[in-house]
Parts: C-alpha cells; sequence; structure tokens
C-alpha cells in the first residue's frame, strides 16, 4: 500500500473516531441526532475504497 493511503486512512480514522467516540462517552447514543456523523463515514469509507486504484498507483 502506498504511503499516501496510509496517510488518508490514518486521518480518516482519527477523524470519524473522534466524531463517534465523545458522543459514546458521556452516553449520548441517539441515533437521529449522530446521523450525520454514521453517514459521513459511511462516505468517507467508500470514498476510499473508490480511490484506492489512485492512491496505490506507481508509476515504475
Amino acid at each position: 500500500m502506498a504511503r499516501r493511503e496510509w496517510i488518508l486512512r490514518g486521518t480518516a480514522a482519527a477523524g470519524s473516531a473522534s466524531a463517534l467516540v465523545i458522543p459514546f462517552s458521556i452516553r449520548y447514543a441517539a441515533f437521529i441526532p449522530l446521523l450525520p456523523v454514521y453517514s459521513s463515514s459511511a462516505m468517507l469509507a467508500v470514498a476510499l475504497i473508490l480511490a484506492r486504484p489512485y492512491l496505490t498507483y506507481r508509476a515504475d
């Protein structure tokens, strides 16, 4: 895997995790108010999957 893919995955995971961990740590788990967080995490996962060929391309 290319280095830039790892960097992108790491920053994406950090952003998504903080948006999900903080509400659950204060025991706030209502579905509807957290729907934007869930949907953005899903869109981020799809974007990383679709961008993988570009991110791992090596012009040797």
